[in-house]
């Protein structure tokens, strides 16, 4: 175990690569030392989780105006960009860099309210709290790793907080103690995945429709994550964390990192700050398409 992180090698007889058939012929020197500098190269890059290791230009502290330093997780951040998300026994293949904003989104919202020593306490909540939420490269939940490499089991608070979209990944697909599927073989994630994460962590939830509702508890210090359908900032359905509100701008962090939005966003309505962190008028507000509030708190908040 290294910093909360364990990592698990494969069942006994089971081998991570084919053995080549025995031959009694020497392979030539060349050959070897390719092999040899390649997996030095792999190592370098992935390190024992399978992970690149060095510090990330995409999930990192962000400074947002009037909120000060907030945590920012990309769902295509290159760590688990390719890493399936998918529940047990689904014969589909989506990946996270195309459809990992709901978790992505709350665990943002989730940092913002818990301390990362408090983050393994979902732990106990956990299929199996022995194992708790093991992940890999291909996959956020080991349910469809090719068995190449070990899976990851994170246990400390700073290892929760690197991994917390791919963590609570898992627990969508059905790693929790109330066996619910928050992302099925035929559905996006559900936004029933947020109440369920914040009864783990003994957060307040609400949901609310109006807007007043929701700036009222950005302003008094909650989380809030809001839906969009197809249009400025995506061309799908996907989900925002609603980050921080003045008198003339709201500033958003958009789970999906772009370093602009010209495709989508053609009266440039948005600004981004830096990539991940955008900001609109309150004057264009009604041009955004946010459509419902889901409100997470660790304080109680007396709202409609």
């Amino acid at each position: 175990m290294t910093n909360g992180i364990t990592s698990r090698l494969l069942p006994e007889g089971k081998r991570a690569f084919p053995t080549a058939p025995a031959s009694k012929e020497k392979e030539p020197c060349c050959i070897k030392r390719y092999f040899v500098f390649l997996a030095l190269c792999l190592l370098l890059l992935f390190g024992c989780t399978g992970f690149a290791q060095e510090d990330s230009e995409y999930s990192r502290v962000v400074d947002v105006p009037g909120r000060g330093p907030m945590q920012y997780y990309a769902q295509n951040d290159p760590q688990w960009a390719r890493s399936l998300y998918e529940p047990v026994y689904s014969k589909n293949y989506r990946i996270f860099k195309d459809s990992g904003c709901g978790p992505t989104s709350v665990a943002m919202a989730i940092a913002c309210q818990v301390p990362s020593e408090r983050l393994p306490e979902l732990i106990a909540f956990a299929r199996k709290p022995e194992e708790g939420f093991p992940f890999c490269s291909c996959s956020v939940n080991g349910y469809r790793c090719d068995r190449t490499h070990e899976l990851t089991y994170p246990t400390a608070g700073e290892d929760f907080l690197s991994h917390l979209p791919v963590i609570f990944a898992s627990y969508a697909t059905g790693n929790n103690t109330r066996r619910a599927k928050y992302r099925t073989e035929d559905t996006a994630t559900s936004i029933l995945l947020f109440p369920s994460l914040a009864e783990s962590y003994g957060l307040q939830y609400l949901a609310v429709r109006e807007w007043e509702d929701a700036r009222a508890a950005i302003e008094a210090g909650a989380s809030v994550i809001t839906t969009v359908s197809r249009g400025i900032f995506t061309p799908v359905s996907h989900y925002l964390f609603l980050a921080s509100v003045d008198e003339e701008w709201i500033y958003i962090l958009d789970p999906y990192m772009r370093e602009n939005y010209d495709e989508l966003d053609t009266k440039h309505i948005l600004e981004v700050v830096e990539p991940g962190l955008v900001r609109a008028k309150l004057s264009d507000f009604d041009r955004l398409g946010f459509s419902g509030y889901y409100v997470l708190s660790a304080q109680t908040l007396d709202l409609p």
